[in-house]
């Protein structure tokens, strides 16, 4: 039936539920959270994968204790949620519960449980742009605000990570930005278009001074962008 639950995930956890109770179900999980929840974790971290731990696990206990850890030796910079469409989230909030409740404090959205590790050498401006042309690709193209709202996102953040001058009005990049993102928050018919938005609008939240260095200055404090301190 079109209303039936047809999550993967979900319907993988009824025969235990079914055998051994709710009970036992809400028992695996942390705090108010009910059962386990599998995590897929890539980027910078030793053993990339998928981990089915109790929902409500942290962020800490997910790469260090699990996935071996930051690459190469070096910090946490930042991570995502939700794959690239929960927004990006700062190492500070390594101790956030991946739950469906905690992380909208810091401006996330757990989601499908994809998390995207960075670390202290990559560039949060770039990556935004990278994930911005993939929402651009996906896109179906049927509303206005998702349609060209991730394009003008994606050309802002070409900008910022680009070789060419600054802007004029790159003063009010962080308003446009937000006005883009708003939009597309609002208006989009289905959850692509508040996806990318969120993912910008995080970005200013937690990596303002790195947007800031980009738009306003042409430098790139990783050094990795087109707009470089060199």
């Amino acid at each position: 039936a079109p209303t039936l639950i047809n999550n993967v995930e979900t319907l993988a956890a009824v025969p235990a539920i079914v055998e051994r109770g709710a009970d036992w179900f809400r028992s695996l999980g942390r705090g108010e959270s009910a059962g386990t929840k599998l995590y897929s974790v890539s980027g910078r971290v030793r053993r990339p994968g998928a981990y089915e731990l109790p929902l409500g696990v942290t962020m800490r206990e997910l790469v260090f204790e699990r996935a071996g850890g930051i690459a190469e030796g070096r910090a946490l910079k930042a991570f995502t949620l939700g794959g690239v469409s929960g927004g990006l989230l700062p190492a500070t909030a390594l101790d956030l519960p991946l739950d469906y409740d905690s992380p909208p404090s810091e401006g996330g959205v757990l989601g499908s449980g994809g998390v995207v590790v960075l670390h202290d050498g990559d560039c949060t401006v770039r990556f935004a742009r990278d994930c911005m042309r993939f929402f651009e690709t996906e896109s179906c193209g049927k509303c206005y605000p998702c349609r060209v709202g991730a394009v003008r996102l994606r050309e802002l953040l070409d900008e910022a990570t680009g070789p060419a001058e600054r802007s004029p009005a790159a003063e009010d990049a962080a308003a446009r930005y937000r006005e883009i993102s708003e939009a597309m928050r609002i208006g989009s018919a289905c959850g692509l278009g508040p996806s990318a938005g969120l993912l910008v609008s995080s970005l200013l939240r937690h990596f303002r001074d790195e947007v800031e260095e980009h738009v306003l200055h042409g430098r790139c404090p990783a050094g990795v962008c087109g707009a470089s301190d060199a």
